[in-house]
């Protein structure tokens, strides 16, 4: 048996954790860009978030590993949120995080200097976002 390997497209497996990864990657890079799509959306994506610390909290040996590769996404969304003295779920909701979570869940305290689109208008209609009203 010959394979061609012109039309031969085999990948390797892709793990949860890789996929998470990328995405997140992918939601930075679009925030960088200047992010469009709506609220509901963005608090989506940065559950993207979530699930990862939710993998390195379950102390698995790939804990430290994991933090690694995404540290510098990290960084680069802490440098792009804007400081909005609360958790930009409401109070009172299942994901709603406290004070003394805000280093540890950081994505869900602030919101992206340049939103755009329908981000944007979501955000001026929400009087809970000084920045943006």
């Amino acid at each position: 048996m010959v394979i061609d390997k012109e039309k031969s497209h085999f990948k390797a497996p892709t793990t949860k954790i890789d996929k998470l990864i990328k995405e997140w990657r992918e939601f930075v890079n679009s925030c960088k860009a200047g992010y469009e799509l709506s609220f509901y959306d963005y608090k989506n994506d940065l559950d993207i978030r979530l699930l990862i610390q939710k993998i390195i909290d379950s102390n698995t040996k790939k804990s430290e590993k994991i933090r690694r590769q995404i540290q510098f996404e990290d960084t680069e969304f802490r440098e792009l949120l804007v400081n909005i003295n609360a958790c930009i779920y409401p109070k009172n909701t299942e994901t709603q995080f406290d004070e003394s979570k805000r280093d540890k869940y950081f994505w869900y305290w602030g919101i992206i200097k340049n939103a755009r689109g329908e981000l944007l208008k979501d955000l001026e209609s929400e009087k809970r976002f000084e920045y943006y009203s």
